[in-house]
C-alpha cells in the first residue's frame, strides 16, 4: 500500500485522512473501533489489496512492498499472519521487501517494519493521544511540533537521522528492533532484541558464490510477482549488480538513465553513454528523461498538493515536479529499483584513507562520518558533534560491537545502517506510487555481504564476481565509477583504471590523505575551489541561482516555530551539496 494512518484522536485522524484523500489517495480501506481509527491507502498507480480481515476480531495489513513465501497481496498477508502466530517477529527474516506490518488480534495491535527498519514509519504519543503514519512532517503539521534543532542539522548535513529522532520534537521513527503495541487502548513501544546478534567475519572462499546464489534466487521471487519492471541506472557498479540479477529473469526490465541541470540530478554524460551500451548489449528498452531546473516554491497549488501527498519526501531532488509527475503517470512501471546498498560489496576509498590500528568510534565520527565542511555554518557545532557521537554509540550497542576498537568490517556495518536511512528515501517515495525493493538489502543477502572479509572486496572483486556469474555480458562494458572511466579485468576479477586515470587518482588520494591529516581546514577550502574549477558546468550558474533563491525564501518565511537563525549562519557560500536540505528547510517555512 501507499500509506497508512492510525490514531485514537478523531480530530487528528479526520484532518490527516481528508488531506491524504485530497492529495490523491482515493482508494483505501478504513475501519474504526472503540480504541482507534485506522486506514490503509492503496498505492497511487498500482491496485494492490494489502488488507485482510482474518475474522471479526483479527486482521493484517501491510504498507510498502511485501513478498512472503513467493506471494504478494492478500495471499502473502494470510500466510504471514499464520506464521507470525507461531514465530512472532522472526518471520521478518523470511520476508522480502521494504514494508510495515499491522496485525490486530482481538484488543491488541502489533506494528513493526522490515528487519533493519528500512521502511520509515513515524509516531507521536503524548498522554492519551497518539498518531502513526508514514511521514513525520504530516504528524508535525497536526500537532504543530517545534523543531528538534540538532536533528534538523543532522538531516541536512548527513542526509538522514540515525536513531529515533526526527527534525521535529515528539515525533519519532520506529526502529527495526522495536514494535508498537496498542493493547486495550494503551500505546507503547517495545524493544525486541538487537539489530545484530554475534557479528563474525566469514573467511570462506565460496562466500561470493553463496551471495550470488542468494541474489539470483531472490530476484526469481521478484520476477514471479512483478511485471513491467524498471531499474534506474548509472554507469557504475552498484546498479549493474542489480541489473545482472534482473537479466536472469523472464521479465525484461526497462532502463532509466536520467540527466538534469545542476547538482540535483548529478549524473554525467558518461553514465548515459554506458547505459546506452548496456541497453544495446542486452536488447533492453532505455528511457532517457532530461530534467530542467525546478526550484520555485511559492508558485501556488501544485507544490502544496505535493507536500500534502509526500511530506518531507518532496525534498528529494529538490522538489522537481517533472520527476514526481513521471511517477504519477506510471513512467517507472509497476516495479522500480535502484543500485542502492552496493557499497558493502566493495572496500571504501574514504575509509581506507583514514583507517589505522586502534580505530575507535571517535575516529569513525571525526575522520569518516561527520561532514566537517559545514562546521563554520552551524552554530553550536561542538554540541552537534557530541549529539552524533551519542547516537552512533547507541547504534554500536544494538550491533553488539566494541566502539573502542572497530575493525574495517565493523565500520562498514555501521555505515550500512547509515545507508538504510539515507539511501532508502527514494525507495520510500517509489512505494507511494508503485512497488519497490532493494535486493542487496534483503536480510540474508546483506548479512552475507557484511560478514565477508573486507580484504576480499578490494578492487570491487566481489561485485565483479557477482556480475560475471549472473550476467557475464555486462563485464565487457567499461565502467564510469567515482567520476572516472574504469575497466574490468576478468582474469583477476577486479576493476582497473587506465594508466593516466590511475595516476591522477593516486595523486589525488595522496594529497587528500596528507591534507586531511596535517592541514584539514586549508585542505577543505582548496578542495572546494578545485571542485568549482573541475566542474564549472554544475556550479556557478544553476546551483548559485538555486541557493540564492532558497536562502532568500528562508529568510523571508522563517518563523518562531522554526528558529533557523539560532541553528545556522544563513550565508550564500559553500552550500552547493546541501541544496536538497535548503529546499527542505524552505518547505518547513511554508
Amino acid at each position: 500500500m501507499g500509506r497508512m494512518l492510525i490514531s485514537n484522536d478523531k480530530q487528528s485522524f479526520s484532518m490527516l485522512h481528508d488531506m491524504f484523500v485530497e492529495a490523491g489517495f482515493k482508494r483505501f480501506h478504513r475501519k474504526n473501533n472503540d480504541m482507534l481509527e485506522e486506514c490503509y491507502y492503496e498505492k497511487l498507480c498500482v491496485h494492490n489489496e494489502n488488507f485482510l480481515d482474518i475474522n471479526e476480531e483479527e486482521s493484517i495489513a501491510s504498507v510498502g512492498t511485501l513478498i512472503y513465501d513467493g506471494l504478494i497481496g492478500k495471499e502473502a498477508l494470510g500466510k504471514l499472519y499464520t506464521d507470525f502466530m507461531k514465530e512472532g517477529m522472526e518471520i521478518r527474516k523470511k520476508a522480502l521487501g521494504c514494508y510495515c506490518i499491522v496485525i490486530r488480534k482481538k484488543e491488541q495491535y502489533t506494528i513493526f517494519t522490515d528487519y533493519d527498519g528500512r521502511y520509515a514509519l513515524y509516531y507521536y504519543c503524548d498522554i492519551d493521544k497518539y498518531i502513526i503514519t508514514c511521514q513525520y512532517s504530516h504528524i508535525a503539521m497536526i500537532i504543530k511540533a517545534k523543531v528538534n534543532e540538532m536533528a534538523l542539522i543532522e538531516r541536512g548535513i548527513q542526509y538522514c537521522n540515525i536513531g529515533k529522532e526526527t527534525p521535529f520534537q515528539k515525533v519519532f521513527r520506529l526502529q527495526g528492533y522495536e514494535c508498537i503495541i496498542i493493547k486495550d487502548g494503551t500505546f507503547g513501544v517495545v524493544e525486541k532484541g538487537n539489530l545484530w546478534n554475534g557479528f563474525k567475519i566469514e573467511e570462506s572462499e565460496d562466500n561470493s558464490l553463496r551471495i550470488c546464489d542468494m541474489i539470483e534466487r531472490t530476484e526469481l521471487q521478484y520476477d514471479r510477482v512483478f511485471s513491467n519492471k524498471t531499474i534506474c541506472m548509472t554507469g557504475g557498479l552498484d546498479s549493474r549488480v542489480v541489473l545482472a540479477a534482473m537479466a536472469k529473469g523472464d521479465t525484461r526490465p526497462n532502463i532509466v538513465s536520467w540527466q538534469g541541470e545542476g547538482l540535483l540530478f548529478n549524473s554525467f554524460i558518461q553514465d548515459r553513454n554506458i547505459c546506452e551500451k548496456i541497453a544495446k548489449k542486452l536488447d533492453l528498452n532505455i528511457k532517457k528523461p532530461e530534467y530542467k531546473l525546478d526550484f520555485i516554491i511559492d508558485d501556488g497549488k501544485n507544490k502544496k498538493n505535493l507536500l500534502n501527498r509526500l511530506g518531507e519526501l518532496l525534498s528529494i531532488y529538490g522538489g522537481n515536479e517533472e520527476f514526481f509527475q513521471q511517477f504519477d503517470e506510471g513512467y517507472f512501471g509497476e516495479y522500480v529499483t535502484f543500485g542502492y546498498f552496493g557499497e558493502p560489496l566493495r572496500t571504501n576509498d574514504k575509509l581506507d584513507l583514514v583507517y589505522h590500528d586502534n580505530f575507535s568510534l571517535e575516529n569513525y565520527l571525526d575522520d569518516f562520518y561527520i561532514n566537517k565542511k559545514y562546521a563554520d555554518k552551524i552554530k553550536n557545532w561542538g554540541e552537534y558533534r557530541n549529539y552524533l557521537y551519542s547516537k552512533l554509540s547507541e547504534l554500536t550497542i544494538k550491533l553488539g560491537i566494541d566502539k573502542a576498537f572497530l575493525s574495517r568490517e565493523e565500520c562498514m556495518l555501521i555505515h550500512y545502517y547509515y545507508r538504510t536511512l539515507s539511501d532508502n528515501q527514494v525507495c520510500q517515495l517509489a512505494n507511494v506510487y508503485c512497488y519497490s525493493t532493494q535486493i542487496l538489502a534483503e536480510y540474508e543477502i546483506r548479512k552475507n555481504i557484511l560478514i565477508t572479509a573486507y580484504e576480499k572486496k578490494a578492487n570491487a572483486s566481489l561485485q565483479i564476481a557477482c556480475i560475471n556469474k549472473l550476467c557475464p555480458q555486462l563485464t565487457s562494458i567499461p565502467l564510469f565509477s567515482h567520476c572516472r572511466m574504469r575497466e574490468i579485468n576478468l582474469e583477476k576479477l577486479r576493476i582497473e583504471d587506465k594508466t593516466l586515470a590511475e595516476l591522477e587518482y593516486n595523486i589525488k588520494n595522496m594529497i587528500e590523505k596528507i591534507g586531511k591529516r596535517y592541514m584539514p581546514t586549508f585542505y577543505e577550502k582548496m578542495w572546494g575551489l578545485y571542485s568549482k574549477l573541475a566542474h564549472p558546468a554544475n556550479i556557478p550558474s544553476a546551483n548559485r541561482k538555486i541557493i540564492q533563491y532558497y536562502l532568500k525564501y528562508i529568510e523571508k518565511n522563517k518563523n518562531e516555530r522554526i528558529p533557523l537563525d539560532s541553528i545556522v549562519h544563513l550565508t550564500e557560500c559553500d552550500w552547493d551539496d546541501l541544496i536538497p536540505w535548503l529546499y527542505f528547510m524552505a518547505i518547513l517555512c511554508t
